[in-house]
């Protein structure tokens, strides 16, 4: 087209040359600057008559082709794109379908993505993404960046970190990771030793019964908050045992972030475990 256009001018006006520099429109653009047609049903109608929804997974789909064309070009400048919480509207499974199609435009371009869907999160790549959770406590604003994260011996944080971190959303996951975490820092044997550890070095309460559903003369156990929690998740099939509330799994999980805290220290300090 830049020399179709060059061609003209030269041959009308004189010596020139001419570049064409287009930059990406915004999303609204897309919708307004032409008329583009959906059938999602028996009719087709108008994208403007479509709800927000389709609306936005329609804009997010232009821009997707356009950053492949221009890939594709291989003669552009990268861009960069910046979304604000793309997520609006979209079912779960659209967000993760989306959050897929936008990882695969940051391997060319730069994209900034703000977002409250844990969903959107499912795609973090810690070796080529940043992360940067925004919160409040206290009255003030506090920024946990990604490299601050990572709590588990894999040096990255998980989705269910992330999720907890980012959200203040605990998870069973997240719950049976920091567990299984802390048991191997604190060298017990058995989930039972682990709990008495829990009791004897970390100075938690037995505050819940256990029932378990194997011996029928069995007494309940008296047990730390996260040993029940722990037992709630490995052993669904257990029906003797009330589930646990979502505020309890908080406070467990709370528990076990400040009793790996301490493990990794007492760890780093002795180079041995602290509990056989």
């Amino acid at each position: 087209m830049t020399s179709q256009v060059e061609a003209r001018v030269k041959e009308q006006y004189g010596q020139a040359e001419i570049r064409l520099d287009f930059t990406l429109p915004e999303a609204t653009t897309f919708i307004k600057g032409g008329r583009l047609l959906v059938k999602d049903g028996s009719y087709e109608t108008p994208l403007s008559d479509k709800g927000t929804g389709m609306q936005r997974a329609v804009t997010l789909a232009l821009i997707q082709v356009y950053s492949q064309l221009q890939h594709e070009a291989k003669e552009h400048a990268p861009l960069t794109l910046l979304l604000d919480e793309p997520e609006t509207w979209l079912h779960p499974r659209a967000q993760l379908q989306l959050s897929e199609a936008l990882v695969r435009i940051a391997e060319n371009e730069q994209l900034f993505l703000i977002t409250h869907s844990p969903y959107m999160l499912r795609s973090y790549r810690p070796e080529g993404h940043r992360l940067l959770v925004f919160s409040r406590g206290d009255g003030a604003p506090k920024i946990h960046d990604s490299n601050d994260l990572g709590v588990l011996s894999g040096g990255y944080p998980s989705w269910g970190e992330i999720t907890y971190f980012a959200f203040g959303i605990p998870s069973p996951e997240f719950h049976d990771e920091l567990w299984g975490e802390a048991y191997r820092l604190a060298g017990c044997r058995s989930a039972k030793k682990f709990d008495s550890f829990l009791k004897d070095a970390h100075h938690l309460p037995p505050i819940k019964e256990w029932r378990r559903d194997d011996i029928q003369a069995c007494k309940p156990q008296c047990v730390t908050l996260p040993y029940y929690i722990r037992n709630s998740i490995h052993h669904p099939e257990n029906s003797c045992n009330a589930p646990y509330e979502q505020d309890e799994l908080k406070v467990s999980t709370e528990i076990l972030l400040e009793v790996l805290q301490t493990l990794r220290k007492t760890d780093s300090a002795s180079g041995v475990a602290v509990n056989k």
